[in-house]
C-alpha cells in the first residue's frame, strides 16, 4: 500500500509574511490582507471590551473640576462661573475621549448669564480642557417703576439684563443711571431689555465710561426731540446730581445730519470741565449737540 501523500498545512494568520504577499496572485493577496486586517479588528475589540472601561476611568482621560482652566473673571462679578458651569453641565467626570466634550463644555458656559461668549475650547491629554471666555462688563443701572415702587437694574452695553442679586447697594453709585419714563425688561436675566431706548442709553453710557465719574455726571435721561424735528429716534440729556443738564442728542451711530459726533460731543465736555470745572445748578444747561 502507498504511502498517502501528507498535504501541507495551511499557514495560519500568524504565519503569513510579506512573502506571502508579494508573491501571492492580486486576488489571493487582497483576500489575505482583508482577513488580516479582520482578525487584528476583532483580536482589537475584544481587548478594548476588557481593557477599555478601565483606560476611560484613567485619571488621564477623566476631568475634574480643577482640571477645567477658565479665562480668570473680572473683579465685577461675584458669582463662581465656572462653579455654576461644570455644576449645570454636569462636567466633572466626563472623558476628553468624548468626541462631544468640547460642544458639552462649549453649551455649559454660554448658558452664564454673565458669559457674553464662549470663544474657545481646547482640550489636553492627560484630562484638561482650556475654556476663554468673554465676560459680560455692567454699564448703567437703568430705573424701573411699578405703580409706587421704584428699583434699580443693571444691563450691559448690549442692555442685557444682569443678575441684580450680584450688586450689593454700595456698588449702585459706581454706575451711570438710565431714565427713560415706565420700562419693564421683556426677557429673564441674561437676555436684552428689550426697549430701543434703553438699547441707545446704553451705548451712550459705553461712551462716557471713562469720563462720567470726572465730570461728575449722573444719569442719561430721555430728552424731548429738538423743535421742528419729528419724534423718532430717541434723544437723551445728561444730568448731574444735582440738576445741571447737557443736551447731548442722540446716541452713537444714530446722530443726524449737523450733529456732531460722540468724539466731537465728549471733547466738547472735557474742554467746559477744563475752563470751568463740572456743571453744577439747576440752571445750568450745556449743549454739546452740535459739538461746541
Amino acid at each position: 500500500m502507498s504511502k498517502s501523500k501528507k498535504t501541507a498545512a495551511a499557514p495560519t494568520p500568524m504565519q503569513w509574511n510579506w512573502g506571502m504577499l508579494l508573491h501571492a496572485p492580486p486576488t489571493r493577496r487582497l483576500l489575505l490582507v482583508l482577513v488580516s486586517l479582520s482578525i487584528l479588528g476583532m483580536l482589537f475589540s475584544a481587548a478594548w471590551r476588557h481593557w477599555g472601561p478601565t483606560i476611560l476611568q484613567s485619571p488621564q482621560y477623566v476631568l475634574a473640576a480643577d482640571q477645567i482652566d477658565v479665562t480668570p473673571q473680572p473683579a465685577w462679578i461675584h458669582a463662581n462661573v465656572k462653579a455654576d458651569a461644570v455644576r449645570a453641565g454636569q462636567l466633572a467626570g466626563l472623558s476628553i475621549l468624548d468626541p462631544k466634550l468640547t460642544e458639552k463644555v462649549q453649551n455649559a458656559f454660554a448658558v452664564q448669564t454673565w458669559v457674553a461668549r464662549v470663544k474657545r475650547v481646547m482640550k489636553q491629554h492627560p484630562a484638561r480642557v482650556i475654556v476663554e471666555l468673554e465676560y459680560r462688563r455692567p454699564i448703567a443701572m437703568v430705573q424701573v417703576s411699578d405703580g409706587d415702587m421704584r428699583g434699580l437694574l443693571p444691563i450691559d452695553v448690549y442692555s442685557v439684563l444682569l443678575p441684580p442679586e450680584d450688586f450689593s447697594q454700595s456698588q449702585v453709585p459706581k454706575y451711570l443711571r438710565i431714565v427713560v419714563g415706565p420700562t419693564q425688561p421683556e426677557g429673564p436675566v441674561g437676555t436684552p431689555w428689550g426697549n430701543d431706548r434703553v438699547a441707545s442709553a446704553a451705548v451712550i453710557a459705553a461712551a462716557l465710561d471713562e469720563h462720567w465719574q470726572r465730570l461728575e455726571l449722573y444719569s442719561i435721561v430721555l430728552a424731548l426731540p429738538p423743535q421742528g424735528e419729528l419724534p423718532g429716534t430717541p434723544t437723551f440729556d445728561l444730568l448731574t446730581r444735582d440738576g445741571a443738564r447737557v443736551i447731548w442728542g442722540h446716541a452713537p451711530g444714530q446722530e443726524q445730519s449737523g450733529e456732531a459726533t460722540t468724539k466731537e460731543k465728549l471733547a466738547a465736555l472735557e474742554k467746559y470741565y477744563t475752563e470751568h470745572g463740572p456743571l453744577t445748578g439747576e440752571q445750568r444747561v450745556l449743549n454739546v449737540r452740535d459739538g461746541n
